[in-house]
């Protein structure tokens, strides 16, 4: 199992004598951190340690294990209604990158809305982006692997759960 690696700081106390770099602390002293070489197919990975040599991975999460707590569906249903408060498209301002985010200052939405986005500039949704709310703004993020351009634009659409 991978252990994470904390960094905690970039030294450069007299970088002209070579005393630069990036460091971590050890408990005691500063200790030079031996980082190994990176490329462009390391985009997007994060640097762990196995216990003995550095690992170059996505961050997948842990499977936590399954409680024992069973939850019991109701075999009749329970009525509900879904509305949508938004149907919009939005243009992309900047460059987004996988795990980039952008705000959008909203009017309207609740956190308990469910949101989702879609790319248009296509005329068929292929890629689709991570939405949420907190009541003030709603949080647009790269979560599918290939970021977004400027200019992209991006149906939001937001359903609210009536009861």
């Amino acid at each position: 199992m991978a252990r994470f690696f904390k960094i905690l700081g970039y030294l450069c106390g007299g970088c002209a004598t070579g005393t630069r770099g990036i460091y971590y602390w050890n408990g005691t002293t500063w200790v030079p951190a031996s980082l190994p070489s990176t490329s462009a197919a390391d985009s997007g990975k994060i640097l762990t340690s196995n216990g003995s040599t550095w690992v170059a991975s996505y961050f997948t999460g842990t499977q936590l294990p399954t409680p024992a707590d069973t939850l019991k569906t109701h075999s009749s249903g329970i009525g509900f209604s879904l509305s949508m408060v938004l149907d919009t498209v939005y243009t992309i301002p900047v460059q987004m990158k996988t795990l980039d985010r952008v705000a959008i200052i909203t009017t309207g939405t609740e956190r308990g809305d469910w949101c989702f986005a879609t790319y248009t500039n296509s005329g068929t949704p292929t890629q689709s982006f991570s939405v949420w709310s907190n009541g003030s703004a709603l949080y647009l993020s790269a979560t599918n692997g290939v970021g977004a351009s400027a200019g992209t634009l991006t149906r939001i659409r937001c359903l609210r759960l009536i009861s």
